[in-house]
């Protein structure tokens, strides 16, 4: 404990006698909660916090471990603000429920103790503080207070396996690069990397003070930086981050929440002003080949609080503004430059593409947030938050890997949550919430993209635009819950409704801008290879979907320590009916496809948790159920652009027009198809943990998790044909073939069934994914150091290939006509080893004064073994879906060897993702040193972020290249000859991506 100096005792200790001068009597805290009021909350077992917006503190008051009686136990938020204050019973129970979130201190005292505070009680959302209290015997006349400082999380009731709370300690007094929220994740192991528990990241959802905020449709695949809510950090008093939406109020996000908790605001004044910035030979790199550019970055914000009618109400106002410029490496190697110099035809600018270059980004957010207290028991709060982001390039319309999903062009997002809770009786309340959200991502708002992408099979690489552009999308989204809570003892029950209604529109579609392939630089150079170019129709992907869910939730306590709980929701989505059935096609094949118009379906889950000494510091948890998620709106946004009025348009041999759009060669409708029995993705979901406290500050936890969802999205192409024009050994050949010098593709229309159509898409939701994981963490915090160190192994089999690709044709199955689906295995997004540690320690002597650093480690991402983008070896009109087959070549098996992939199966077709890239580690490292002017605080920051440089980028997976040399045969009897050649580069990075070493200085200055 830590002695304070001398307290003057608070009179109000004894009941009926004056409080002091400024503390203010009963009269002057009528807006506080009633003790009658309080005494709802006893019972022979309370239950933990069941509100998704408030929390509860609890605690029993002990000296020398017997209750005590006559005691006075008072809370407030740390910094200022409203006082709540209890008198326990005998027992020495007290309980503070629905609580905003935030830091809180308690206050307690009782004739013949000495005074307790306890500080840093930080409390999360639908969660319950358990406090320690144990007074010392001190006979009047008081002279000193006992402090005590609560280790981050030391007294949640945690719930192991199923929530990560980051506090705010964490959020805002870490090293980080960007400070976006999505980079939060680096924290939490089953979070890192692409995806959460391996589902795609578009099945996880935000939310902002328990309002969900969905997102807006995807133009491709990949790793999104700015996927969540662009909020700023220093507005944040935690983070919520929970691997599936136990409580059905949550509502439907089958692959998990990111829960994002508002700070409290503090007294009228409070503020505080931090910068930073880094420029020059502030970064480095040991692995940009050539010449780096300088680049100069700044990042900056604010925080100001205020009050509200005395000290009923508090808010908060936070800004985040960045310009962050990154270095460029060449998309393809210098020699690229001699061959697009050598073409007369392009314009003047056009070499600018294959140059190094810089990547810019400008980036604000903003909140406002206000919480108040009224009369009652009522209380509510309201946030308003903005944020927008605009990522332009140093040449522009440079991509740097092909089919990547376009991140520059501007994205805005504004959001307004309000809540409100109003106690209706002794033992109900009711509470009532609603938002709006507005999304927008327009890539041409940014460097309007205007170069067609090339890829390069030989050396490798890409030149342009990622075919995603110039796609907009934006959604919104109004929301609005009533839920009814009740307590009676040691039962509670909840149950509530929920309306929603988005709107979405896309404007454009994928492709659009065309993509060339060429086979090397002297294809290039002449303009030889292959194009493909998306032909959009006039319909818009605009439409609406309304939905609403009602839910309930009921939890027992059947003895101390010992909670069940029991919940279910039914959801309904009004799908849109104003889907083109394409008459031509259902005359061609007799086939009428026909939607629903309306889906969803019921989610249940049940749990127990087991606190055997109820007082925290041991606890089990087991819980499982069933999770639904929405309708995937780019399905349904396909299904209402691509109605046969667009058209694809393909050519194989002469390849002209790059850096414009490709012209000319064999055009076809393209469409797309309901399948059959079309569902909403869904999650079984079964978790267990065990969380144990060590002594002050310390915890230990394990925690398992097993899931299966289906009901995601697969696409098959209902126009190839249905029996092939050559073999290749083991691999069949659809389309007649042909070759441009290591380019290997199909004659454009020989692989379809009806030559009027190009590819049409049955969007089927026979998706599959499983998942299991296991890990654990250890937590300590003391008075000069703390740390947290979290590790999983983790294993996630699909058939779902093609998942961090924006080739929509990249899942495609390779072998349609072999029994069994070689699409079924190990998961792109299979990463089973991950790690984080986060460390802090104050140094000595320097008050204010911090050395903390994050460490993250996970496995590298696997690979299939196959052929260089743009190379389409069965002729199915993808030109990312050829596994390799293994022949026997004995240079082959060495390669295979150096990644460790696994021996091919039947008849040398290599297994899916059978190989691994290196793991990838990342340091970030911060000195803090506090320097007291005046009534001020200054700090100045030092920083050092990458210490170790990732080995991540485009990866070259090809196993055999075409040998240029050798000739294309295609026997009588349809055996077709390639010859190929051992890759020397398989498994060695194309085109790294390269974050470098940044050295960033700056300060903080605080009241």
């Amino acid at each position: 404990m830590i002695v304070s100096p001398p307290f003057r005792p608070r009179l109000s200790q004894v009941r009926g006698s004056p409080a002091p001068e400024g503390r203010g009597g009963p009269h002057a805290l009528r807006w506080v909660v009633l003790p009658a009021f309080f005494a709802l909350f006893f019972g022979s077992g309370p239950l933990s916090a069941q509100l998704l917006t408030r929390g509860d503190v609890q605690g029993v008051v002990r000296a020398g471990g017997l209750p005590v009686s006559d005691a006075s136990v008072s809370i407030m938020p740390q910094g200022g603000g409203g006082t709540l204050e209890q008198f326990p019973p005998r027992d020495g129970r007290f309980s503070f429920r629905a609580l905003m979130p935030g830091l809180y201190e308690v206050r307690v005292e009782a004739v013949g103790y000495r005074p307790l505070v306890i500080q840093g009680i930080d409390l999360a959302p639908g969660r319950t503080a358990l406090v320690p209290v144990e007074m010392t015997l001190d006979p009047p006349p008081v002279t000193q207070v006992d402090t005590l400082l609560m280790a981050p999380g030391a007294g949640e009731r945690s719930e192991p396996g199923v929530v990560t709370w980051i506090p705010s300690s964490s959020l805002d007094g870490l090293p980080d690069r960007n400070r976006r929220v999505a980079d939060l994740d680096r924290l939490v192991p089953r979070r890192q990397g692409p995806g959460s528990e391996g589902l795609p990241e578009q099945a996880s959802v935000v939310a902002l003070d328990g309002v969900v905020l969905r997102q807006a449709m995807r133009t491709g695949s990949g790793v999104d930086p700015d996927g969540s809510f662009p909020m700023p950090r220093n507005a944040l008093g935690g983070v919520a981050m929970m691997g599936v939406g136990e409580d059905p109020e949550w509502g439907q996000a089958p692959g998990g929440i990111v829960s994002l908790v508002p700070a409290l605001g503090g007294r009228g004044g409070d503020s505080s002003l931090w910068a930073s910035g880094s420029a020059g030979g502030l970064w480095t790199s040991g692995q940009f080949p050539g010449t780096a550019p300088g680049v100069t970055s700044f990042w900056g914000g604010g925080t100001a609080a205020f009050s509200l009618d005395g000290d009923r109400g508090r808010g908060l106002v936070a800004a985040e503004a960045r310009r962050v410029q990154d270095p460029r490496p060449r998309p393809v190697f210098e020699s690229a430059l001699a061959a697009i110099l050598a073409r007369s035809d392009l314009p003047p600018d056009a070499a600018t593409l294959a140059d190094t270059g810089v990547d810019e980004t400008t980036a604000i957010s903003v909140m406002s947030r206000v919480d108040w207290m009224g009369d009652g028991g009522r209380s509510g709060g309201a946030t308003v938050a903005f944020g927008r982001s605009e990522t332009t390039g140093t040449p522009a319309g440079s991509t740097p890997v092909p089919f990547s999903d376009p991140h520059a062009g501007v994205r805005a997002d504004l959001a307004a949550v309000v809540n409100y809770l109003v106690p209706v009786g002794d033992r109900v309340r009711l509470e009532a919430r609603g938002g709006v959200h507005r999304t927008e991502r327009d890539p041409a708002s940014g460097s309007a993209p205007g170069a067609a992408a090339a890829l390069l099979v030989e050396p490798g690489g890409a030149l342009g635009t990622a075919p995603g552009f110039p796609v907009r999308v934006q959604r919104s989204t109004a929301t609005a819950s009533a839920v009814m809570h009740f307590w009676d003892g040691n039962q509670y029950a909840k149950g509530g409704v929920e309306g929603r209604l988005s709107s979405h529109e896309r404007d454009g579609l994928p492709g659009q801008l065309g993509e060339f392939a060429f086979d090397g630089l002297s294809g290039f150079a002449q303009g030889r290879g292959a194009t493909r170019v998306v032909l959009p129709g006039p319909a818009e992907g605009s439409f609406q979907v309304p939905a609403y869910g009602v839910f309930v939730r009921v939890g027992w306590t059947p003895r101390p320590g010992l909670e069940l709980t029991a919940g279910g929701r039914r959801d309904v989505e009004l799908l849109p009916t104003e889907l083109r059935p394409d008459t031509i096609w259902a005359r061609l094949t007799g086939l009428v496809s026909t939607f629903p118009t309306s889906a969803g379906g019921f989610s249940g889950s049940a749990g127990v948790t087991w606190d055997p000494d109820n007082d925290g510091a041991t606890l089990l948890r087991l819980s499982g159920g069933v999770y639904r998620g929405e309708m995937d709106p780019g399905m349904l946004a396909d299904l209402i652009q691509l109605d046969g009025r667009a058209r694809v348009r393909r050519t194989f041999g002469p390849a002209s027009g790059w850096p414009s759009a490709p012209s000319g060669g064999q055009e076809g409708a393209l469409l797309a198809l309901p399948g059959l029995d079309v569902t909403p993705p869904m999650s079984l979901r079964g978790s267990a943990g065990f969380l144990r406290r060590l002594g002050a500050g310390s915890t230990v936890e394990v925690h398992g998790v097993v899931r299966r969802s289906s009901g995601l999205i697969r696409v098959a192409d209902l126009n190839l044909i249905r029996l092939p024009r050559a073999t290749i050994g083991a691999r069949d050949v659809f389309g007649i073939p042909s070759r441009e010098g290591t380019l290997v593709g199909a004659v454009p229309g020989s692989n379809r069934l009806f030559p009027a159509y190009d590819a049409v898409w049955a969007q089927n939701t026979d998706g599959t994914s499983d998942y299991l994981g296991v890990g654990g963490s250890f937590a300590h915090a003391g008075s000069g150091w703390g740390v947290r160190a979290s590790y999983l192994f983790s294993r996630t089999e699909d058939n779902l290939p093609g998942l961090l690709s924006g080739d929509p044709l990249a899942g495609l199955n390779p072998f349609p006509l072999r029994e069994g689906d070689w699409r079924e295995g190990r998961s792109d997004l299979d990463l089973p080893h991950r790690a984080a540690v986060e460390a802090r320690l104050n140094i000595p002597g320097l008050e204010g004064s911090e050395l903390s650093a994050v460490y993250t480690l996970r496995s590298g991402l696997p690979f299939t073994p196959g052929f260089r983008p743009g190379v389409d070896m069965n002729g199915d009109g993808s030109w990312s879906n050829d596994p390799a087959i293994v022949t026997g070549n004995p240079d082959v098996g060495s390669l295979l060897a150096q990644w460790g992939c696994e021996l091919p199966v039947e008849e040398g077709i290599v297994p899916r993702n059978g190989c691994r890239g290196t793991s990838v580690h990342d340091l970030d490292l911060r000195l803090v040193v506090g320097v007291p002017v005046g009534g001020l605080s200054l700090a100045l920051t030092g920083e050092v972020l990458g210490v170790f440089e990732r080995s991540e980028g485009l990866r070259d997976t090809a196993l055999y290249l075409v040998d240029r040399s050798g000739t294309l045969n295609l026997s009588a009897d349809g055996t077709l000859t390639i010859p190929l050649v051992a890759n020397p580069d398989f498994g060695n990075l194309l085109r790294p991506s390269i974050p470098g070493r940044l050295f960033r200085i700056g300060l903080r200055l605080t009241p």
